[in-house]
């Protein structure tokens, strides 16, 4: 907590822009589950409450296995951080016992104005000793607050809100990175995901008319068994010309199970199109026979 603790004369944090910022519903959950609720999650429950209430769930091993995973991972996240960054995360989400009318307030920055108003007279080495004096300074801060308004600890609000802000950034960007990592391993270890199959819009554009034979071909029948299907449904055609047309608000509303069809049945034509081009380029890579060249066999 250096960056807290420097006084009056430290040099200003740089500034996060707003549209930079995560958003505070991606990250807070996941910290403050980690800071208040994980070890309960990891360790034995009683089943007391089971034998007494129906609609209890007790947590199974599998479920305690699952939340050391998740502990370990943020965890890690926390430990790849600065040690100014993680120690403001901490203050903010640590459960510390602050009275209530500052704890309204301030909301999340609770734990780092306490720990800002500290920092300015001095923090001691001792954790035990540093408790002690926080829970100190939150009961004068609450006081004064209490006799003066808020007014006078503004100044501490808007820099915890900055820290606070700085270390969701930081966190938020760790989270990106290991996304991006896993995503580039599952593209190595999935080459073939690369060839990304035509959906079925692709095959089929998504259009206010189609003709009668374009819903026959996606279809894969005759253009007098759609025309007998479009009949039935009620489906009125639109006939500007020689050729009818059938609205797709015709087909949506009143025949929607023959458009979900059409539908599904062009987009597992394109699949099975791009598969077998997949399947072409192998034997290309390889040889004719689809075994090395052999030259390269020699």
């Amino acid at each position: 907590m250096s960056e807290i603790q420097k006084k009056h004369g430290r040099r200003r944090a740089p500034i996060v822009a707003v549209g930079h910022l995560p958003s505070v519903a991606d990250v807070e959950p996941e910290l403050e589950w980690v800071f208040t609720m994980a070890e309960g999650e990891m360790g034995d429950c009683s089943n007391y409450e089971s034998t007494v209430r129906a609609d209890c769930t007790v947590a199974t091993a599998e479920d305690r296995i699952e939340a050391a995973r998740k502990h370990s991972k943020i965890l890690a996240r926390l430990r790849t951080m600065t040690s100014s960054d993680a120690g403001v995360l901490q203050a903010a989400y640590e459960p510390g016992g602050w009275p209530l009318r500052l704890r309204e307030e301030l909301g999340t920055v609770t734990g780092i104005v306490v720990r800002l108003a500290c920092g300015e007279i001095g923090l001691p080495d001792d954790r035990h000793a540093q408790k002690a004096m926080e829970r100190r300074i939150a009961k004068q801060l609450d006081d004064a607050c209490q006799t003066h308004g808020f007014a006078p600890i503004q100044r501490l609000r808007v820099r915890a809100q900055e820290l606070l802000n700085k270390a969701h950034h930081a966190y938020a960007e760790i989270q990106g990175k290991e996304t991006r990592q896993m995503q580039e391993k599952r593209d190595v270890l999935s080459p073939t995901k690369n060839h990304v199959a035509p959906t079925a819009t692709e095959g089929l554009p998504v259009r206010g008319f189609y003709k009668i034979a374009e819903l026959a071909r996606a279809l894969g029948t005759t253009r007098w068994r759609i025309g007998q299907m479009l009949a039935q449904a009620g489906v009125e055609l639109y006939v500007p010309g020689k050729v009818a047309l059938v609205p797709l608000s015709e087909l949506e509303a009143k025949a929607k199970p023959l458009w979900e069809g059409i539908k599904a049945a062009e987009k597992l034509r394109q699949v099975v199109r791009a598969t077998a081009t997949d399947a072409r380029l192998v034997p290309s890579r390889l040889g004719g026979d689809g075994r090395k060249p052999r030259q390269a066999r020699e």
